[in-house]
């Protein structure tokens, strides 16, 4: 934590901008970007109370002993989007969360595109305790009249813990 930061939330939003960084476009389109960007979170307890974006392909891993608690239970832990209108960000496309476990707030993760197809998104051996809502929730485009996300959504060995809900799924396929 730098001096003044009450929590880990700056720790992570500086981590989460510095991931545009490393993101580099193969295409006009942006929908193929060169390779994933890994953010490896050590072992320890972490407190947040900000929306944590991310955006671009990046790959976010634990050792398994990562604690992410959210102690706003009306905030997202960690959002997938580009954020509406803000194109200095790339894309959501292709991104995975492994073995992190998320305690509160009103989602663990939220992940959103502008319906892109080949979208995926993957969480691997994480846990997911005490949300408000449900733990994994996702949907397409922020048009009302289109939440449709093509994507496969693969939710692999994670166990849910008195979440309100385990995965709202707007994807083509979630496994």
């Amino acid at each position: 934590r730098l001096d003044g930061e009450v929590d880990d939330s700056g720790r992570f939003l500086r981590a989460s901008g510095d991931v545009q960084l490393f993101v580099i476009p193969s295409s006009p389109s942006f929908y193929l970007v060169s390779a994933a960007t890994e953010v490896v979170i050590p072992a320890g307890y972490y407190v947040v109370s900000e929306e944590i974006v991310w955006s671009g392909l990046v790959k976010i891993k634990s050792d398994g002993q990562a604690i992410i608690h959210q102690t706003d239970q009306s905030k997202t832990t960690f959002k997938f989007t580009q954020e509406r209108n803000n194109y200095n960000r790339f894309p959501t496309y292709r991104n995975i969360v492994e073995g992190i476990k998320f305690v509160g707030g009103k989602h663990a993760i939220f992940f959103q595109n502008e319906n892109q197809d080949a979208t995926s998104f993957k969480a691997d051996n994480c846990e997911f305790h005490t949300t408000s809502d449900y733990a994994i929730s996702m949907t397409g485009t922020w048009k009302p009249s289109d939440d449709h996300l093509s994507a496969l959504v693969e939710v692999q060995s994670c166990k849910f813990i008195k979440t309100n809900g385990f995965v709202y799924n707007k994807a083509d396929k979630c496994v």
